[in-house]
């Protein structure tokens, strides 16, 4: 009895498997290939002021960790208020501008990344 082509497994040639999976050869439309990022995203900098927020912000938060571990800093008041929360408010009012600013910058960045390149 001969095979009914239902049961003969299709095979496909390499050209439609590469196209299947993607490998046309034409990279020019990719824009996540490096070559079509534009300068400015391709050398980015931190410059001296973003670290000192960055490992300031570490420091902060070593800090409040430390104030809240440890048990005679965990009672300690200054000004009628603990510890704590004064380094909470100091991190909230300094940080809060700055974390805003990256979260517009990520933003931004994954838009234009999107949409105009």
């Amino acid at each position: 009895m001969d095979p009914s082509p239902q049961d003969v497994p299709d095979k496909k040639s390499p050209q439609l498997l590469s196209d299947f999976l993607g490998k046309k050869g034409d990279d020019d439309d990719n824009p996540f290939l490096d070559e079509n990022l534009p300068d400015k995203f391709k050398n980015t900098h931190f410059s001296f002021w973003s670290l000192l927020e960055c490992f300031t912000l570490a420091f902060i938060i070593a800090l409040l960790v430390a104030t809240l571990c440890i048990s005679p800093l965990k009672n300690k008041d200054l000004w009628w208020l603990r510890l704590w929360k004064w380094e909470v408010m100091v991190l909230i009012l300094i940080y809060g501008s700055f974390a805003f600013d990256w979260v517009i910058k990520i933003i931004v960045f994954c838009i234009e990344r999107n949409f105009l390149l």
